[in-house]
């Protein structure tokens, strides 16, 4: 955070993925720190968010991300 903020003059921004079968404890630990986190919703973990048998985000999903984040950034 330190260096993205300090080097590069950025936000530094934590995205979580909906496919990430993260501990609760550790959801909350996030939700509770300084760190600035995205949390995308659900439906990113839906086959019409991921390339047909690749499983990796299509089009759409960063498209979608791209515009999330760009409204986070605006937002804060």
């Amino acid at each position: 955070k330190e260096i993205v903020e300090t080097k590069y003059k950025s936000k530094f921004i934590v995205i979580v993925w909906a496919t990430f079968d993260l501990q609760q404890d550790f959801i909350n630990r996030l939700k509770k720190s300084r760190i600035n986190c995205i949390f995308l919703p659900e439906y990113f973990n839906t086959e019409a968010y991921k390339i047909e048998n690749d499983g990796h985000p299509n089009a759409k999903a960063n498209e979608e991300l791209a515009n999330i984040v760009m409204n986070h950034i605006n937002e804060n």
